[in-house]
This record gives structure tokens, C-alpha cells and sequence, in this order.
């Protein structure tokens, strides 16, 4: 489960409980207002995402896919950002209207999916930051109960787990609690040939536009 508490079946996530939760929730509504100004203006859209991301079952999103895949089609692409020349392997996801979008299906070879897993591994930047407790050396964190939901109460920060010794009938250990490293950063800049690639198929649709 993601740190927003996002999961399929709760696609905005813990919105009551965290403010960024809800800012991105209010962003994400916005997109997809001009989403719907875009299309009616006959332009097509095109929307990049991590493979794990659960955007596309945000309730609006699958609003609009419903409505607008009746007139246009609606896809969605997978691929290897790491093909495109960027320093990971990050899986990606493309969704929208956009005709070329499969043209940008790009997977890494074998050999550049073991060069990049190396680069990775030797790299002192990491991608993930492990929390970890002190009282067990386990990636553990405490779930309290609130509103019938379980959420995961960042008290590692305040001592809360130590003091109680590491138990409680509110915990329960887990994969860990993950946050972004100085690496994800680093992953998220779109690598040139990414932007080149898709300039490039845009600009041939374009022509066979104005030829029909």
C-alpha cells in the first residue's frame, strides 16, 4: 500500500487524515477539468505515470475515460524509461486520447536492463528511504484505528513505539514504512531521447492529418 493509503478500492487515499493526500486530490480534479476543455477543443491528451500508480482509478479519471472513450478511443501503454536513455529502469505508463501513444511502447534489452540494475546498485544515492524501529531493527510502524480505517501513524518519529515497547493491540509489522530518497529525483527527469521520440511520432500524425 502506498504512503498516501491509496489502494484500488480507495483511490483517494487517506484525504481526511494527510493534507498533501488532499492537495493532490484537488490537483488531480483540476487535470482532469482541463482534460474536458481539451477534448471538447479536439485535442488530444496524454498522461505519463510510474507503472504503480493508481491515478487511473481515481473516480474521475474513470468518469471521463467512460465518457469520452464513446467517441475517442481511450488506451493505455506501458514501457522502460530506462530505454529511452534514463539513468534507472523506471517502469512507466502512458494513458489518454493521444492516436501515437503505442508508438512509445519501449521496453530495455537484457543487456541494458543488467547495466542499469548495476549503475543502481552502486549508486549512493538510493530511491527508497526504509524506516526502521529501534526497538526491534524490524521495519515496523504502528496502526491505530480511526474512523474504521487503519492508517499508519508516523510515531516512529516520536518515540511512541519505543515507549510502548514495540507492542501494542494496535500493531502489527508490515513490509515498512517507504519514503522517496534523494534518487527518485534523480529518476524523475524525462531522459531527451523520451522527449525527441515523442515529438517525432506527434509531428506524424500531424502530417497524416492534414494529407486525409
Amino acid at each position: 500500500m502506498h504512503t498516501s493509503g491509496r489502494r484500488v478500492d480507495r483511490p483517494l487515499g487517506w484525504a481526511s487524515l494527510r493534507n498533501y493526500v488532499r492537495i493532490a486530490n484537488v490537483i488531480t480534479t483540476r487535470m482532469v477539468l482541463l482534460w474536458f476543455l481539451a477534448t471538447v477543443r479536439c485535442v488530444y491528451l496524454v498522461t505519463e505515470q510510474p507503472r504503480s500508480s493508481l491515478m487511473v482509478y481515481f473516480p474521475y479519471i474513470v468518469y471521463f475515460r467512460r465518457l469520452v472513450n464513446q467517441f475517442i478511443p481511450w488506451k493505455m501503454v506501458g514501457l522502460e524509461m530506462g530505454a529511452y536513455g534514463a539513468p534507472t529502469l523506471k517502469p512507466t505508463k502512458l494513458f489518454g486520447t493521444w492516436p501515437s501513444m503505442e508508438r512509445m511502447i519501449k521496453k530495455a534489452s537484457k543487456g541494458a536492463r543488467a547495466k542499469l540494475r548495476k549503475k543502481q546498485e552502486k549508486s549512493k544515492t538510493p530511491m527508497v528511504r526504509h524506516t526502521i524501529s529501534k526497538a526491534s531493527g524490524k521495519q515496523q510502524v504502528p496502526l491505530v484505528y480511526i474512523d474504521r480505517y487503519i492508517v499508519i501513524c508516523q510515531a516512529l518519529h516520536c518515540g511512541w513505539w519505543e515507549e510502548n515497547g514495540g507492542k501494542n493491540d494496535f500493531s502489527v509489522q508490515i513490509d515498512g514504512l517507504r519514503t522517496g530518497a534523494a534518487g527518485l529525483k534523480v529518476s524523475q527527469v524525462y531522459p531527451p531521447n523520451y522527449g525527441t521520440a515523442m515529438a517525432r511520432f506527434h509531428k506524424k500524425f500531424r502530417v497524416l492529418i492534414s494529407v486525409d
